[in-house]
C-alpha cells in the first residue's frame, strides 16, 4: 500500500496536466477488490487522446 501511495504522490500533478489537455472525452473504468490482507483497493483507469496522440493519428 505504501508502494502506492508514494506513486500517487509522484505522478498526481503528471496526472492532472495530462488530462486537462485532453483533447477527447475521458473514459473512465473502474475496478475494487480486497487484497490478501483484507484492505479494500480501488483502481480507476482513464483512456484519453492528447494532443500528441492527434497529431500521430491526424
Amino acid at each position: 500500500m505504501r508502494r502506492v501511495e508514494r506513486s500517487f504522490e509522484l505522478y498526481q500533478k503528471q496526472i492532472k496536466n495530462k488530462l486537462s489537455s485532453s483533447v477527447s472525452l475521458i473514459h473512465y473504468s473502474t475496478d475494487l477488490w480486497t487484497s490478501p490482507s483484507r484492505r479494500s483497493v480501488l483502481a480507476i483507469c482513464a483512456q484519453w487522446v492528447d494532443a500528441e496522440m492527434d497529431k500521430e493519428t491526424s
